[in-house]
């Protein structure tokens, strides 16, 4: 008869302190795998609710095979730190499921002298079986249902967020849109109402003399403008909307009618990642440092970001861009559209013409660098610039080289 040995019984404990030892050890690489994991979820989920909610952006810019790109890296990147979280969960997970069913044959072991004495029935250890199993899944039963809990709670918080936000967008528009409907009633002129446009035959061409000539739609019929790389594009007078509602529209009949000349849409408000500086300017173009130091020499971005220590360029832009100022924003905006312009100026064989599309170009930063942008970013002799603004400094900047289109039509 097999006898009960207290050795052999301690020897039971040996697969729960072997866990206890492992998760001791390997506590700090688990919370920091399972942080990255994590902070890479959040990182894609950032960056679809940017994507989304800058759709107009995007499809301006024409921009969904980097958006694919970017989008991509972000899923490979969160797919390789899910593997080594996932990994190191599955041998933790196994390692314990041995250890409890080789305690489990220890305890039998141990049980036998009773189950042969008749003290222990088969029904009283298959009960005992059950019961230790339950045992065993009631610390992972647990934390699953903590783990479910919090994630609720922070689901609820993301749809009260939501949901508060559309609750404001849709106040926002009824408000603009009962505007633009007294406004439309009050300058309606003949059949047609200012703001709205008649249907032309649109185009955008290079004649042989280097200018690029546009026909595009206006309130009060067609605008048709002529300008060359070197000179600038201004559109001012009326609203900001209707600026740069003329802004899109040219950039619109550029790129659909000349396809292989580069072309960079700058919004208002650019559109920023939770990613590096240099990563927001390069926005998945090759990168190369020379091109990049010129953009961000252009841009007035090297006092900013490289004054006292040239890494602080790799530091995060935040969530949309909150930890930079607006005048940086849009800034890196503009550097960016440069950079995208020259880098498909580079990749077309040596192309020597680019169009660049600012929707204000001053608006969001001081004196100082308003001057710095009109004198480095306008009148390069490689781009045509077109900006919608109506501050003074624009209006003011290189008349004898600007087209004014004002907005019922008119073009100076």
């Amino acid at each position: 008869m097999l006898g009960v040995n207290p050795l052999f019984a301690a020897i039971s404990l040996i697969p729960s302190l072997l866990i206890l030892l492992l998760i001791r050890r390997l506590d700090r690489r688990i919370l920091m795998w399972r942080e990255t994991a994590r902070k890479s979820t959040s990182e894609v989920t950032e960056f679809l609710e940017n994507v989304f909610g800058h759709m107009e952006y995007f499809r301006l810019a024409a921009g969904r095979e980097k958006m694919e790109e970017l989008f991509r890296e972000k899923c490979e990147r969160r797919a390789d730190r899910e593997i080594r979280d996932r990994l190191l969960d599955g041998i933790l997970s196994v390692i314990s499921e041995n250890a409890s069913a080789f305690v489990l044959g220890i305890v039998l072991l141990t049980a036998l002298p009773l189950y042969q004495s008749g003290r222990l029935s088969v029904g009283e250890l298959v009960m005992f079986e059950y019961y230790y199993a339950f045992l065993s899944s009631l610390p992972d039963s647990a934390g699953r249902l903590i783990r479910r809990h919090r994630q609720a709670e922070v689901a609820e918080r993301r749809l009260k967020a939501v949901n508060d936000e559309i609750l404001q967008t849709e106040t926002q528009h009824t408000g603009t849109q009962h505007t633009e409907t007294q406004q439309a009633e009050t300058q309606h002129t003949g059949t047609q109402k200012i703001g709205t446009f008649p249907q032309i035959n649109e185009d955008a061409a290079f004649c042989p003399s280097g200018n690029l000539r546009i026909s595009v739609d206006g309130p009060r019929g067609p605008i048709r403008l002529s300008a060359r790389p070197g000179k600038t594009v201004l559109i001012s007078g009326g609203q900001e909307a209707d600026r740069s509602r003329m802004l899109r529209r040219l950039f619109q009949v550029c790129t659909r009618q000349l396809p292989e000349v580069p072309a960079a849409y700058v919004p208002a408000e650019p559109v920023l990642f939770q990613t590096s500086i240099r990563d927001n300017i390069c926005f998945g173009e090759p990168f190369f440092q020379e091109r990049l130091d010129l953009v961000m020499e252009l841009a007035g971005l090297k006092e900013d970001f490289e004054k006292e220590d040239r890494n602080e360029i790799e530091r995060s832009a935040g969530k949309m861009g909150a930890a930079l100022s607006g005048g940086q924003k849009k800034r890196i905006g503009i550097a960016r559209a440069l950079y995208t312009c020259m880098s498909r100026c580079a990749s077309q064989n040596g192309a020597d013409r680019y169009l660049l599309f600012i929707d204000g170009l001053t608006e969001a930063v001081d004196e100082r660098t308003g001057e710095y942008l009109i004198s480095h970013v306008l009148n390069r002799p490689d781009a045509i610039a077109f900006v919608a603004s109506d501050s003074e400094r624009m209006r003011g900047a290189d008349p004898s080289g600007a087209v004014t289109v004002r907005r019922r039509g008119s073009v100076i």
